[in-house]
């Protein structure tokens, strides 16, 4: 099991309750924001960056940490 942490501190979310990760855009804002969101029949967000490349960035982090086995990982800051 592996547990993910929000950006925020706030949620501690496990992976398997959800079907998975995936990055979103939120286009209405004036400004493009760009969120990382667990799923399943609902979602959760677990991060907010600067960019969608930042964003895929993190998804291969948590990827690299699933193969690993890592018990928690830390939504990096920004």
């Amino acid at each position: 099991k592996m547990l993910i942490r929000s950006q925020n501190g706030e949620k501690l979310l496990a992976l398997e309750s959800f079907g998975g990760v995936r990055y979103g855009n939120d286009a209405f804002r004036k400004e493009e924001h760009h969120k990382i969101y667990m799923e399943s029949m609902y979602e959760e967000e677990i991060g907010e960056y600067e960019t969608k490349e930042r964003c895929l960035e993190i998804m291969d982090q948590i990827q690299e940490a699933v193969i690993k086995k890592t018990e928690v990982y830390k939504m990096p800051e920004r």
